[in-house]
């Protein structure tokens, strides 16, 4: 009664990921006679249903009778977010081959949906729009649609800024970044813009 109920390729490399009724989604390295067994997560309290690599990233997503998708990291096997439904197990889910876009089935439905937002983040303060670009704090004038690089932003601009405010008194932006690894440490970085002369 723990059989496999879904099996799924890497996309590019030697890898199979499999979701099963003993609760575990294991990962299998392959080679042309044979594959074996190279690491488990755990964290679903019921059958998995389903399980894929992500596309374009590092990543597992699983369901399971247990009403949740998860999304894990693949080289440290941690479940980085969990999604939950109130009364619907989950069956099936499956990657779009182009989008940022996702969909699960559940016992009366299915769900459309997106791990991360594509929209940057920005703060407009009268005619003008901070954002941030290639790791500058960039400043667009509306009025002479003149673009120009303020500052270079801390952190190297890994991870994209989640939320951008401008305080007028002080003339500073505040960026929210949060990690992919763990949405509940969110890092505030404030900027103090430099005053034209």
């Amino acid at each position: 009664d723990r059989g496999v109920n879904w099996a799924c390729f890497h996309p590019t490399l030697p890898l199979i990921v499999s979701g099963a009724d003993d609760r575990q989604i294991k990962m299998w390295r392959m080679n042309d006679a044979k594959a074996w067994e190279v690491d488990t997560c755990r964290g679903h309290y019921n059958n998995v249903s389903c399980v894929l690599f992500h596309p374009r990233q590092d990543l597992i997503l699983s369901n399971s009778e247990d009403k949740s998708i998860r999304v894990w990291d693949m080289s440290k096997r941690t479940c980085l977010h969990t999604f939950r439904r109130e009364h619907e197990r989950f069956w099936v889910i499956t990657a779009h081959p182009t989008l940022n876009l996702f969909a699960a089935g559940h016992d009366s439905g299915m769900i459309i949906f997106k791990l991360e937002r594509e929209r940057p983040a920005y703060a407009v303060y009268g005619n003008v729009l901070y954002y941030v670009k290639e790791r500058f704090l960039r400043k667009l004038d509306f009025t002479t649609s003149k673009d120009t690089s303020i500052m270079q932003i801390r952190g190297g601009g890994k991870t994209p800024p989640y939320s951008m405010s401008y305080n007028q008194a002080e003339n500073a932006v505040l960026i929210c970044t949060r990690s992919a690894n763990n949405v509940e440490n969110s890092t505030y970085d404030l900027y103090l813009i430099p005053r034209e002369g």
